[in-house]
């Protein structure tokens, strides 16, 4: 987006503009219009421009001051003296709709069409009727004030994707943090209580068993008061003791092995493929596996969860129907156990995301038990359970009530920038504008036609209301269905030549179809706004064009020839469609570029958008999944084997042996834990472009020649700029040079020599802050756009 030092480039223009056409063209032509006349345009034109000098911060109040200006000259000045800096009305309105509520928009284009119908009331030069030109009037504003609400949404949607991606962002500068302590957490509850326990037990049973040379400590408690049937239990009941303790020692070592092992594995697990090159491994293997799954990145658990299922059902279910499915779920919505019983979320439970998602892995019942003893371990479910709930879900596993294993899984939705956030004006409600707008021009027109030439058809008029209503309506799917919209507008508009034709209308009413021609723009723009087929969308100008052509020229030719020699009715239409196709062409075509051009910047934006959070949210779960393994190999170096040896100890009876391996797996368990607390740094700052110099001389500290200049700040949040060079310099590792100029928007940097990018990193980066490249002598030039106060790229 543009600085705002930029605001006064189309006032400016359009100052020149009306200049050039008024009085420029008349004087151009020897023409000498009055001075005075001269003079009140200047004025008038000074006082709208500088108006929509402040048309971002103060809309409303540069919306009363060029409207009033241009009100002001509407008044004994020549027609087309202010034709072109009458655009400063419209352009007004729509930063009102555009940067206020709606409820003001709606009130300031009411109070624009009440000062434009007075000026047409006192008009008395006027060529159409006041209904029509009212009617004309108040469509503009209308469609002026549904694209101003439009363009308010879509920067609300790319604030919010903003904001999401500064969200992204900072999880993933703090995504191995954050895994560190969640993994810290969960090792101190599982597995140093366990530990801790066999520790107090197992030393407390050391004050029961003999030391090596020493009486048994049954035969130091007997005495004189106790015979040699007591001493003997007492030493049975101490044994027993011992015996007690080594055995839940033993077993209980199992169990946080168990767990330990559990939890190296899934933190030495690699990132699992992407879901659908995940499922076509598997049917590579000769499983028939069927996937279901939305577009756009999911959560690593969802794969890593899927591969496992899918490992199962391939063990014990070969060759058997699966199928994979993953679809969204509203949050505290009701989801089924394998055994259909239903539990929902209770009441007041927090959850982590307002959208979730479900995997459900099932497949048919085996044919036959598989051949061969088990090759399972048993800890599949668990660890998928685990994997579920580490990512802030849960699961489920278990037979289906006709045979068969449903595994399904619930797991918070991944943040997007592809979620869009909902806006009280909707899209319903723009469309209801425009059609209303679109049907108000033909009903204007139809209600002149029958107050100057009346209609002796009996029910005419609510026949035409009829026909325009017809006409119009279809444009409410144009959003969803644009062909479907495009097809029923060009059949409606048909309908005025049938009635007419039928002779239900008067000929003389042939006329009126022009002005029903707004359906068809929208219709056209619709399909090149929001169709999906890309490749043949471009025949909706033809679609378009055709089908509004011949219905004019019908209407036109349903008078049959007055004179014989008159050219017959045939001729007529031939020559009518050809006319009128030709004059529609050109606005309709402009309709349907202006829609396609829209689709694409906005699907490059989004597409720019999400790919950046795709690649944020990769490279969180690299760190994170570096922070797993690290922790892994600090518990595989001491607790596992400290844990074995007290397991081994126990089994064999050596209870002196079972505590210090239990007391040294214990010690290494808090040595690890002390080190990952300490390890925990505090959120540092985000760097910004004053730090590159920083970020040069750390790189010549490994011996590279990097040349850096640095002309400006760019501001305080400059956080992509600083990013951005910080991923030209990691792509490459010979000598950089290096021109970054700050003092300007855009931002330009100049990199010599050109990086390599081979796994499109950079381009990633540049797609996502709507940065340009271009090719300069031996590298780079780069542009990017910075939005005034704000440290981020976004159009």
């Amino acid at each position: 987006m543009w600085s705002r030092r930029w605001v006064w480039m189309l006032p400016a223009l359009l100052a020149a503009g009306q200049l050039l056409a008024w009085p420029g063209a008349p004087l151009l032509t020897g023409s000498r219009p009055p001075a005075a006349a001269i003079a009140a345009v200047l004025a008038i034109t000074a006082a709208a421009a500088v108006a929509l000098l402040w048309r971002r911060s103060s809309p409303v109040a540069a919306a009363v001051v060029a409207n009033a200006a241009l009100t002001a000259g509407s008044w004994g000045l020549p027609e087309d003296a202010l034709s072109v800096i009458a655009l400063a009305d419209l352009i007004a309105l729509f930063s009102v709709a555009a940067r206020r509520p709606a409820r003001v928009a709606l009130l300031v284009a009411a109070a624009l069409s009440a000062a434009q119908s007075v000026v047409f009331l006192t008009d008395g030069s006027r060529e159409l009727s006041l209904a029509v030109e009212i009617a004309l009037t108040v469509t503009v504003y209308l469609i002026v004030l549904a694209a101003g609400r439009r363009h308010a949404r879509w920067r609300a949607e790319r604030a919010a994707a903003a904001e999401r991606f500064a969200l992204a962002e900072q999880r993933r500068a703090r995504a191995a943090e954050i895994e560190r302590l969640r993994l810290t957490q969960e090792l101190h509850d599982v597995t140093a209580h366990h530990l801790t326990s066999i520790v107090v037990a197992a030393t407390a049973a050391q004050s029961f068993a003999p030391r090596p040379g020493d009486a048994p400590v049954c035969s130091e408690q007997s005495g004189p008061e106790r015979d040699a049937s007591d001493d003997a239990s007492v030493c049975s009941e101490q044994s027993g003791l011992v015996a007690e303790t080594l055995d839940q020692a033993a077993r209980t070592g199992r169990t946080t092995l168990e767990a330990l092992r559990r939890l190296v594995a899934i933190m030495q697990t690699p990132a699992p493929p992407a879901l659908p090159a995940l499922v076509a491994s598997f049917r590579d293997a000769g499983q028939p596996v069927t996937l279901t799954a939305p577009a756009g990145p999911l959560p690593d658990a969802v794969p890593a969860i899927a591969r496992e299922a899918l490992t199962n059902a391939l063990r014990y279910a070969p060759g058997t129907p699966t199928r994979v499915t993953v679809t969204a779920t509203p949050a505290g919505a009701e989801r089924a156990t394998p055994s259909g019983a239903e539990r929902a979320t209770p009441a007041g439970a927090e959850q982590a995301t307002p959208t979730g998602l479900e995997l459900t892995v099932e497949n048919d019942p085996p044919g036959a038990p598989p051949a061969g003893p088990s090759i399972g371990g048993g800890n599949g479910i668990t660890g998928m359970r685990e994997r579920a709930r580490s990512a802030g879900g849960d699961l489920d596993a278990g037979p289906l009530p006709g045979g068969g294993w449903r595994v399904r899984a619930t797991l918070p939705a991944p943040v997007s920038a592809a979620a869009r956030p909902a806006r009280p004006w909707s899209a319903h409600v723009i469309d209801a504008i425009l059609i209303a707008g679109v049907m108000a021009v033909p009903a204007a027109a139809a209600w002149a036609f029958n107050a100057e030439e009346g209609l002796d058809v009996p029910g005419g008029a609510a026949l035409m209301a009829a026909i325009v209503a017809i006409h119009a309506l279809p444009l409410a799917l144009r959003r969803t269905r644009p062909w479907t919209t495009l097809a029923a507008v060009a059949v409606t508009g048909a309908c005025w030549t049938a009635t007419i034709w039928a002779g239900l209308l008067p000929a003389a009413s042939g006329w009126i179809p022009i002005a029903a021609i707004g359906a068809d723009l929208l219709a056209v723009h619709a399909v090149g706004r929001y169709g999906r087929r890309s490749r043949v969308d471009w025949l909706a100008l033809p679609a378009g064009v055709l089908p509004a052509g011949l219905s004019i020229a019908l209407a036109f030719a349903a008078e049959p020839p007055a004179e014989p020699d008159q050219p017959s009715q045939l001729v007529m239409v031939v020559l009518f469609t050809a006319l009128f196709a030709g004059l529609l062409a050109v606005p309709l075509g402009a309709a349907w570029l202006t829609g396609w051009l829209v689709r694409r910047r906005r699907a490059r934006i989004t597409g720019n958008e999400d790919e950046w959070m795709a690649w944020s949210a990769h490279h969180a779960s690299v760190a994170a999944s570096a922070e797993r393994a690290r922790i892994a190999e600090g518990l595989g170096e001491a607790v596992l084997r400290h844990t074995e040896g007290m397991i081994g100890a126990a089994e064999r009876g050596s209870l002196d042996a079972t505590v210090a391996e239990a007391r040294a797996a214990l010690a290494a368990m808090r040595d690890l834990l002390r080190d990952l607390r300490t390890a925990e740094a505090p959120v540092k700052a985000q760097p910004t472009l004053a730090d590159l110099p920083a970020l040069a001389d750390k790189w010549r500290s490994h011996g590279r020649e990097v040349t850096l200049r640095v002309t400006g700040t760019g501001g305080e949040q400059t956080v992509g700029g600083y990013r951005l060079v910080e991923l030209l310099l990691a792509a490459d590792t010979g000598p950089a040079e290096l021109d970054v100029r700050a003092d300007g928007d855009p931002i330009q940097i100049t990199i010599r020599p050109a990086p390599d990018d081979p796994d499109g990193e950079i381009a990633a980066g540049l797609r996502a802050r709507d940065g340009r490249i271009e090719d300069v002598t031996g590298g780079w030039e780069i542009q990017l756009r910075l939005e005034a106060g704000q440290g981020r790229w976004w159009a």
